[in-house]
């Protein structure tokens, strides 16, 4: 198969797609396949998958891409930017190994090898006010003065202030404004994790489930004992119903997932929810944490087998976490400290095409509304 296509985003502009896909490679169902995405991000993808290894049914995929995309940070009210996007670039191999435990039952295996680019959008944040100490003789008319931030990595350095640049002479014990820090979003590096996990699958039809149900559990370690220059740990579980509700075909349908994690995330590793394929009526990733928590219900009525319109309620966030820079002292964090749920509320249209079902969504939460195109069901 061969394949073209051509889309756009307010967030990449005009994007080119070109595709190629060999799906009984050999002979033996294996599926070989190149993916390029061009102009307003750029993807190489490779990948190859073999469905039988053995006689139980195990797989092996192995996925080998370099990706540059314009990427969304949004701030809140913990850090100001003078623009929220910015460019990421992911350079890496993916290997998988699944293995049937039952019927409806698998077992996962993975391993991930990836280069994460620094990104170059700067963020500002206040730390907060401090009381001024003299340095050296403590003259009030010369000098320096220091301030004690109750940063203890800040203090270390100390910010000094010469009170000739201020339009008062400070004395001690006065009172200074605020420290506004700027710094990089996050720096970039090596990534190397392990994941393990077990899917249990009683959908009837993968791509247009009418009945069953999906329960996914997952847990991934990356560290520098596999190479990479973080170590943290990943716990992530998804449940997934659908119920035919009359003979004319209309499925009610429900997602709960949840995650959290330990040890040293990285900002370009949290979670994030917002955007089309978690909370609707909201931008892309527009909530980030080292925990996140949502909840998806949709209500799907099929127009023949072209045509099917959705009615959905969206609630969920991403919260807690101190995110490093490359600047000591400066984290950057989650915007909600908690668990704060968001809701957001819409319709859509799923449209069988030539090229694939394509999703139109348009939502409204908490910030206004927001439209969403994609392809495929959310879940």
């Amino acid at each position: 198969m061969a394949s073209l296509a051509v889309g756009y985003s307010n967030l990449d502009d005009l994007v080119m797609v070109i595709s190629w896909a060999e799906t009984n490679f050999r002979g033996r169902a294996e599926q070989a396949s190149i993916d390029l995405e061009l102009f307003g991000r750029t993807t190489y993808e490779g990948k190859y998958f073999v469905p039988y290894v053995d006689s139980r049914g195990s797989s092996i995929s192995i996925r080998a891409y370099d990706t540059e995309r314009n990427r969304r940070f949004i701030g809140g009210t913990s850090v100001s930017t003078a623009n929220d996007v910015f460019d990421e670039r992911r350079t890496g191999l993916e290997l998988r190994y699944t293995v049937p435990s039952s019927k409806h039952v698998r077992m996962r295996y993975g391993f991930r090898s990836e280069e994460v680019s620094s990104s170059y959008l700067q963020g500002t944040r206040s730390i907060g006010g401090g009381i001024l100490e003299p340095i050296g003789d403590g003259s009030s008319s010369g000098g320096s003065w220091s301030r004690e931030t109750g940063n203890d990595e800040l203090d270390e350095g100390r910010d000094t202030f010469n009170p000739g640049d201020l339009t008062d002479n400070p004395g001690p014990g006065d009172t200074a404004g605020p420290i506004v820090v700027a710094a990089p979003l996050h720096p970039g590096g090596r990534l190397a994790s392990f994941t393990v996990g077990r899917t249990s699958d009683t959908r009837d039809l993968i791509n247009n489930p009418t009945k069953g149900h999906y329960t996914d559990f997952g847990l991934e370690y990356a560290g520098s004992i596999l190479g990479g220059e973080t170590d943290f740990q990943k716990l992530t579980a998804e449940h997934r119903i659908y119920r035919k509700i009359n003979d004319e075909g209309d499925v009610l349908a429900a997602r709960l997932k949840i995650g959290t994690s330990f040890g040293d995330l990285p900002l370009f590793e949290s979670f994030s929810v917002g955007g089309a394929d978690t909370l609707r009526g909201y931008e892309d990733d527009r909530f980030r944490g080292e925990s996140m928590a949502l909840l998806n219900f949709e209500y799907r009525k099929a127009f023949g087998d072209k045509l099917t319109l959705v009615g959905f309620v969206d609630i969920g966030s991403a919260f807690g976490g101190q995110f490093k820079t490359v600047v000591p002292g400066f984290t950057i964090p989650a915007d909600e400290d908690s668990l704060t749920p968001h809701i957001g509320a819409g319709a859509g249209l799923r449209v069988v095409t030539p090229i694939g079902p394509i999703r139109l969504d348009f939502g409204f939460g908490d910030e206004g509304s927001e439209a969403h195109f994609s392809f495929g069901h959310t879940f």
